[in-house]
């Protein structure tokens, strides 16, 4: 009986072999990154390239626009403030700009739920105006009544 045993455990060792990383979790990626940092980077992979690569974060205009508000106002030469003027009204143009497509390249759905808006909006004021009306005449008959004055002020008259 043992000698079925071992027979079986060395059929076993025989079959299941593992090729994955000691501690690596099953259906996890790891990038080029993470995987240098488990296994120490090697002299040929000092500067990473390709898509793991790190890259400068906007234009160079714009990293120098940041840099330059960073700085106190104070201590920025005219060129500077200059530099930085120009830089935020160009950002504010190109938002305008963008804004401006996508009004003018709205769907047909789009420019219904704005017309739908703006009109629920626009009743919305007209109720609150007429509501305001009635409950300041309504406020003002009930004082005027507490003090022993017989006028009624605002056009609606109850019938009794």
């Amino acid at each position: 009986m043992s000698d079925v045993a071992y027979a079986a455990d060395d059929q076993v060792d025989a079959f299941f072999e593992h090729f994955g990383i000691k501690g690596m979790k099953w259906g996890v990626r790891r990038n080029r990154r993470q995987l240098q940092s488990a296994r120490g980077k090697k002299d040929w992979e000092e500067k990473p390239s390709g898509p793991d690569r790190p890259r400068p974060r906007g234009s160079a205009d714009w990293r120098s626009k940041e840099e330059l508000l960073r700085r106190p106002m104070s201590e920025l030469s005219n060129a500077e403030l200059n530099k930085v003027r120009t830089r935020l009204d160009a950002e504010r143009n190109y938002k305008n700009a963008v804004a401006l497509y996508a009004k003018e390249n709205r769907t047909r759905g789009e420019k219904f739920v704005d017309w739908a808006k703006e009109t629920s909006l626009d009743v919305g004021k007209e109720l609150g105006k007429d509501f305001a009306k009635k409950a300041a005449a309504a406020f003002i008959n009930s004082q005027m009544k507490k003090r022993g004055y017989n006028i009624q002020v605002g056009g609606d008259k109850k019938k009794k």
